[in-house]
């Protein structure tokens, strides 16, 4: 157990907290966290940590979330999710320190460990490290727009995602972030990216038919053996168009 005396912040380390936590890192800010679990439909269990309120319709397959607290998040877990239409709305202070939750997640809406059929997803306002995190994540995605993110918009890891269309606007960090998997989309528009409008690494592939990237820093990199193939990409106003390199020493160029 180690404590900041500036800051009076703590942070556990281990296994023996409470029963939530299983490995890794515990924050101070979620001590006192509320958690509540329900199941939305095929096993998938909606799990809110926070400050979180939500209106249902399981009829309709609408579900919107409203994150009302900086320290609040979402994760959608298990089973099989199916033509679902999900909103998430981040109305929480920002806050200079974003900090991962009791488990180590770092998006304010987490798909973990699913299976997802045609499903639409929206995020606005978002005050975390990722807007929308899918790890362990297979399917596929009809619409997904992510607009005024406080870091990176979409990041996927470990998952094998097809999404029809992608729309991200305004994050303070990557548009979208692919790592260790398999991705295909088939058009995607990236504006207002305060680093990279699409980072691809860590031995992912992507595979792009259509691209519009704009007012970025970096349009694309690829970098340790990640793969891109495109189609057809259009750059305007950004400062580099395409990179590939090599970032973590375990790997190789992109």
């Amino acid at each position: 157990r180690l404590k900041d005396e500036n800051k009076n912040d703590l942070i556990f380390i281990g296994k023996k907290k409470t029963e939530n936590i299983v490995e890794g890192w515990y924050h101070y800010k979620f001590e006192n966290q509320l958690r509540s679990i329900l199941t939305l439909e095929n096993d998938v269990k909606l799990i809110t940590s926070g400050n979180i309120e939500y209106d249902l319709n399981r009829d309709l397959k609408k579900l919107k979330i409203f994150k009302k607290d900086s320290n609040s998040n979402v994760v959608l877990k298990g089973g099989i999710l199916k033509n679902w239409d999900i909103e998430f709305k981040d109305t929480s202070l920002k806050s200079k320190v974003i900090s991962n939750d009791i488990n180590g997640l770092t998006g304010c809406l987490t798909f973990f460990r699913l299976k997802v059929e045609n499903v639409k997803i929206f995020s606005d306002g978002s005050n975390c490290e990722d807007s929308i995190n899918l790890i362990n994540v297979v399917g596929s995605i009809d619409y997904l727009k992510i607009i005024n993110s406080s870091s990176d918009g979409f990041d996927a890891d470990f998952s094998d995602i097809r999404v029809e269309k992608i729309y991200i606007e305004n994050s303070a960090n990557d548009c979208t972030d692919f790592s260790f998997g398999k991705y295909e989309i088939k058009d995607i528009y990236v504006n207002g990216c305060g680093d990279k409008g699409i980072s691809l690494g860590e031995t992912s592939h992507l595979k792009l038919d259509k691209l519009v990237a704009k007012n970025t820093d970096i349009a694309v990199a690829s970098k340790d053996y990640g793969k891109l193939i495109a189609n057809d990409i259009l750059i305007k106003d950004v400062k580099t168009c395409l990179s590939a390199y090599k970032k973590k020493q375990e790997f190789s160029g992109g």
